[in-house]
């Protein structure tokens, strides 16, 4: 989907969308001291994270969780191209779409 961007929902969900709007996101080092973080530029202090294996943005919290939860290595894209996120504290899981909304997935080599 190269016309489609890593984008907030209104209802907080993280999915690729071809809208214009909330898909800038601010790359900080990762929130738990390891990896990288992403931070909505429309909505500061909030950040790309992970619970029940879905991806939201939440507002930044500063429990232990929440900042494995927010933090993804950068690797080689496992499609050949591109990059991967694999999250930092369910390391056997990658940031991916299924159904347009973001997911923390095993690789199954799709």
């Amino acid at each position: 989907f190269p016309s489609h961007f890593v984008s907030r929902l209104p209802d907080g969900r993280v999915a690729i969308s071809n809208s214009e709007s909330d898909n800038l996101w601010i790359v900080r080092d990762g929130l738990v001291g390891k990896g990288f973080s992403f931070e909505s530029v429309s909505k500061p202090g909030s950040f790309i994270c992970h619970r029940n294996y879905e991806g939201w943005v939440d507002s930044r919290l500063y429990s232990e969780l929440y900042c494995y939860d927010s933090s993804f290595h950068v690797e080689a894209g496992l499609a050949g191209n591109g990059i991967s996120l694999r999250s930092v504290n369910i390391p056997q899981r990658f940031l991916r779409h299924s159904g347009f909304n973001l997911w923390i997935h095993s690789r199954d080599g799709s």
